[in-house]
């Protein structure tokens, strides 16, 4: 066996170089916790390795390229989180009924918890309802085997493979064997085929083809070895992905012994596998994080096999169906599962985590757009529609400038749904630079086209922030750092045909008041972009203080604006170290008594 050498990697990291190792030609992505470390990663290596690497403006774009690629015989992979699978589901619905040539692989990381996200879906029900086969590592290491084990699967059925690690396995550290890039011998070359085009006709004769092929993966997940059986006694335990770590551990902390059953493919579930190990165990705990998509699919096996083996799990609600698990969570399962006396009373009682309230950073150039507009829209009963990112936080008090928030891009449509039943109210939405790109354009073409009477506020921080600070087409940058076409969201607004575009710096807050009042006030779609860098881009040059001698302790600054730096010393408004000199609460005090500090 040779040994390789071997990498600290993070889970996100070790996917990365799985595809690197399978030797992949073409990466794209569009960044969201947990999943952004797998393309920022794939970018890095794409400069030393050559291949090609893109963040795409949302993720069905970031999927369309990558089928692209994989139709011409180029193994491709596109990463994003469990949301994003349903903006790119359009593409992935019918790319499963088309198949590909090289080998397509999805890493779509779910987030149980949910710990960033707005939804607990499990990635595992989106790859039955698609039927395509899905792997679900426990482990950096396993996750980087898996994801080369997902190429040469999808080149041997010909679909598209789902990768679908969890927040832990996302974000966790091992050390990793890393081997070298494995250079692809296939042409790459499209070879034009009536198959490629779907009609109605096509779509009927694949379909009995994507269904033999579900059964084509089973048999070859019968084989794999991400399915491991350990038989210890007549007490069977199945789990799956990370779960199966905590399990274990769970286990050794009750001094108890089962047999274990570890899925690591759970769709379509390895019926050899799990029938085997069935037979030789009385019952059975399933344990699996979100939805009982192991769990029902051996109910149905033991049903349909006539097995009189007993089946706990989500049915019998001895495991949670919501939330992230742990070993504390594990361990009470299988405390009920065992029929052990619980042991509440060994275990440490811990304090109570402190209240941590999310806020929008110090200097953030968003409080100051919402701030301005709260205050252009004060004395009407205005609607704020708000988007997915940083600027969610102004939902928070004392700003309450966020009224509503769904989806990415839909602070622009749920404004525009809302004008047409509230003629008589102002609705203003927000979002951010990299989501007006993502699924904020289309919104706005057809508040344009059918003529809604609302504002839209960019609140152009010139990056992604929320998810790392990745780049957009805005910016004029590549993800591999070239320097490219800058796309002018000013000109783009004007080219949908918005008749009042206007382009504001947030820290000027006078400018942006007069700004906004007029969008305001303008009798149809308007957009303000509020243009200022993220607070993290740029370096502090000073920092500001309360002269004491002039406040009069209105508490403006801190009751309406709320920066987080701006705090109490007894009853003493005070500054802390935490300013970032953007000067912003000096315009804000109405008795100057906020003043510059140069460092």
């Amino acid at each position: 066996m040779v040994n390789l050498p071997v990498k600290l990697l993070m889970g996100n990291e070790a996917i990365a170089y799985g595809a690197l190792e399978a030797g992949v030609q073409v990466a794209t992505a569009y960044p969201g916790t947990p999943a952004s470390e797998i393309f920022s990663t794939l970018a890095e290596l794409a400069k030393e390795y050559g291949f090609y690497a893109e963040w795409s403006v949302n993720e069905k774009v970031a999927l369309e390229v990558a089928a692209g690629a994989a139709y011409a015989g180029a193994r491709a992979i596109v990463s994003m989180k469990q949301v994003g699978l349903n903006v790119a589901a359009d593409p992935l619905m019918t790319l499963a009924y088309i198949g590909v040539k090289g080998g397509l692989v999805l890493a779509v990381a779910d987030d149980p918890g949910p710990h960033s996200s707005q939804n607990e879906q499990d990635t595992r029900k989106f790859a039955q309802f698609a039927k395509l086969p899905v792997l679900d590592p426990a482990s950096p290491a396993e996750a980087k085997e898996m994801t080369k084990a997902a190429f040469e699967l999808s080149e041997k059925l010909s679909l598209p493979v789902i990768l679908r690690p969890t927040t832990r396995t996302c974000h966790v550290c091992q050390d990793v064997p890393v081997g070298e890039r494995i250079p692809r011998q296939t042409r790459v070359y499209f070879q034009k085929d009536p198959g490629w085009t779907i009609m109605p006709g096509l779509a009927a004769r694949r379909h009995p083809w994507l269904n033999a092929q579900q059964e084509k993966a089973r048999e070859f997940f019968n084989g794999s070895p991400f399915n491991q059986a350990i038989i210890r006694n007549r007490v069977g335990i199945i789990t799956s992905g990370v779960s199966f770590n905590y399990v274990q551990e769970a286990l050794d902390l009750l001094e108890q012994e089962a047999s274990i059953l570890k899925i690591g493919t759970p769709y379509p579930l390895p019926d050899r596998v799990v029938l085997n190990f069935l037979g030789q165990v009385d019952r059975v705990l399933v344990v699996e994080e979100q939805e009982p998509v192991v769990e029902d699919q051996v109910i149905a096996l033991a049903w349909k096999n006539k097995l009189g083996v007993t089946i706990s799990g989500k049915h019998d609600c001895l495991v949670p169906r919501e939330g992230e698990f742990d070993v504390d969570k594990v361990k009470d399962m299988l405390t009920t599962f065992f029929g052990l006396a619980p042991s509440v009373a060994t275990r440490p009682q811990l304090p109570p985590l402190p209240l941590r309230t999310p806020v929008l950073c110090a200097g953030c150039p968003h409080r100051a757009s919402f701030y301005a507009f709260k205050q252009a829209a004060a004395g009407q009963d205005a609607v704020f529609t708000g988007d997915i990112g940083c600027y969610t936080l102004g939902v928070i008090p004392p700003l309450n400038t966020v009224d509503t928030c769904l989806c990415m891009g839909a602070s622009v449509t749920i404004a525009t749904g809302l004008a047409r039943v509230e003629p008589a109210r102002k609705h203003v939405a927000f979002l951010g630079d990299s989501t007006f790109f993502h699924t904020g354009l289309p919104g706005l073409v057809n508040a344009v086209y059918n003529q809604a009477d609302i504002t839209l506020v960019v609140l152009d921080n010139r990056t992604t922030a929320m998810t790392g600070f990745q780049p957009h087409p805005g910016l004029g940058r590549t993800a591999l750092d070239q320097v490219t076409k800058q796309l002018d969201i000013v000109k783009i607004a004007a080219a949908c045909g918005v008749e009042l575009v206007c382009e504001v710096d947030p820290y000027d807050l006078a400018t942006a008041k007069q700004v906004a009042r007029k969008a305001i006030a303008f009798p149809g779609p308007a957009v303000v972009i509020m243009k200022r860098e993220c607070v993290h881009l740029v370096p502090k040059r000073s920092v500001f203080r309360v002269n004491v001698n002039n406040c009069v302790n209105c508490k403006i600054c801190l009751e309406e604006f709320g920066c987080p730096a701006i705090t109490l010393d007894g009853e003493q408004v005070m500054i802390t170290d935490n300013c970032s000199g953007c000067g912003v609460c000096a315009q804000v005090c109405p008795v100057a008594a906020i003043e510059e500090v140069q460092l």
